[in-house]
């Protein structure tokens, strides 16, 4: 069966100190407070947001995961894949400082990566915030080896402005971020996939349908997930509202095989011919042709496949 699929480096440094804010505050007090060894801010930021989203893990732990000795620092893509193996989805979140206190709002943490020095001399470091007042207005954030550090949005912005305002939530598969887009979530998700975690998988692309029911991206990508576990109707299924809800190529051709798989030739022909008729310029004919030589011979499709489940 085919089916068609739908960085920096950071060092760390104490922040610089930065007056307190006054009046009523957002602040997350019961976040851990992880300090950091020497050059080591990711192991300690990675812990501080892993242990929000419920998972305790010691930075100590995290270390040989994260931390690269000869660069004194640790990668983005390797805070993210050490959150998936943890099962936890590290998101990205939209870069502006209202999908921040956003975030806040709803009780989770922002972890993002700033540049404490300058441009031409970067001193890159990653910290949490768990906090924001507004009449400052001024951030409160967990980082190196202060417990409440403060920001000023001014001085986050600029610092931020670097990294290109990379800044994740970690959460588990069943509970996307308030801030979260369509687009973010799902692409977080897909590793799980593709590393042949399919039941995770399942849990992110479930929690994207039910949050994004208009969305024919994530029923695609939940079609894709569970053919890959082999529950042929079901992916005829969840194909089906994606395809009414935005007819393409990859979906049409995904439930092709998925139908053949369940000796359905006629209805899958159907599939491949629309999806002939939408690839005007024949950018997937290869992969069509593949389907088609993979379909059964005759057809024999169950009668418990329901009537609605690949009429559109």
């Amino acid at each position: 069966m085919r089916l068609l699929a739908a960085g920096l480096l950071a060092g760390c440094a104490a922040a610089p100190p930065m007056p307190q804010p006054t009046g009523r505050a957002v602040e997350l007090q019961e976040v851990v407070f992880h300090p950091q060894k020497r050059y080591q801010c990711g192991p300690a930021a990675l812990a501080t947001a892993l242990d929000a989203s419920g998972v305790t893990v010691s930075p100590d732990a995290l270390v040989a995961e994260v931390y690269l000795p000869d660069r004194k620092g640790s990668l983005q893509s390797e805070m993210i894949a050490a959150a998936r193996r943890h099962e936890r989805v590290a998101v990205r979140i939209p870069g502006t400082q209202e999908a921040i206190v956003q975030q806040l709002e709803a009780g989770t943490p922002v972890l993002l990566l700033l540049n404490l020095g300058f441009s031409w001399l970067p001193v890159w470091h990653y910290a949490v915030v768990v906090g924001y007042a507004p009449q400052e207005p001024s951030y409160v954030l967990r980082s190196g080896t202060s417990r409440r550090a403060i920001m000023s949005t001014g001085a986050l912005a600029r610092s931020w402005a670097y990294s290109e305002q990379w800044a994740v939530v970690l959460s588990a598969l069943d509970r996307i971020p308030v801030s979260a887009e369509p687009k973010q979530w799902l692409a977080a998700v897909a590793p799980f996939e593709s590393l042949g975690r399919y039941e995770l998988a399942t849990q992110g692309y479930q929690a994207a349908v039910a949050r994004w029911p208009d969305s024919a991206l994530a029923w695609t990508a939940l079609g894709n997930v569970t053919a890959r576990r082999a529950q042929w109707a079901a992916a005829v299924r969840y194909y089906g509202k994606a395809i009414a809800l935005q007819d393409s190529v990859i979906t049409r051709n995904n439930r092709a095989s998925a139908l053949g798989e369940l000796q359905c030739r006629a209805l899958a022909i159907a599939d491949l011919e629309a999806a002939r008729r939408l690839d005007s310029q024949g950018r997937y004919a290869a992969a069509l042709a593949d389907t088609l030589a993979g379909l059964p011979a005759q057809g024999a499709c169950p009668a418990t496949l329901g009537d609605g489940d690949s009429e559109s």
